[in-house]
């Protein structure tokens, strides 16, 4: 879950010399919301994947 957030925070940091604390916080967030809803969706998604014996 942190790198879902933390992973995009640095790469924009490094590589965009424009990168602010407004962007810094959305980025934040997106991906945390991203990374809550992909583990929240990961069962439902599993259970379509299995093949039925």
């Amino acid at each position: 879950m942190a790198a879902s957030c933390l992973l995009p925070a640095l790469v924009y940091s490094l590589f965009w010399s424009g990168y602010t604390r407004t962007g810094l916080l959305c980025t934040l967030y997106g991906g945390l919301c991203c990374g809550v809803v992909g583990k929240r969706r990961l069962p439902a998604v599993a259970d379509r994947l299995v093949v039925p014996r």
